[in-house]
């Protein structure tokens, strides 16, 4: 199980190194590299996948904002306003 498990993950590491991350804001192949590595270990390739996952992320999350507020908000304002939204 932890072969075909950890293949299975190679596969989908490889597969986003070379085409790069797929339907990302699903957040489903984070999911299953937090998952694997909690179970298998930590990779090299997995590692470098979820970092080009969290870029795509950061960059639609980056460009979201931008269109919404027309600016990047204050890194502490936007944190308390995240706290805050939390909170609610």
């Amino acid at each position: 199980m932890q072969a075909a498990a950890t293949r299975a993950l190679d596969h989908l590491a490889a597969q986003t190194i070379a085409f790069g991350a797929s339907n990302a804001h699903e957040m489903l192949s984070l999911e299953a590299f937090y998952r694997g590595t909690t179970v298998l270990g930590r990779h090299a390739d997995w590692d470098r996948t979820v970092q080009i996952t969290l870029n795509v992320l950061a960059t639609d999350f980056r460009a979201r904002l931008i269109s919404d507020l027309g600016h990047l908000p204050e890194t502490v304002p936007f944190g308390l306003l995240q706290l805050r939204g939390a909170r609610e």
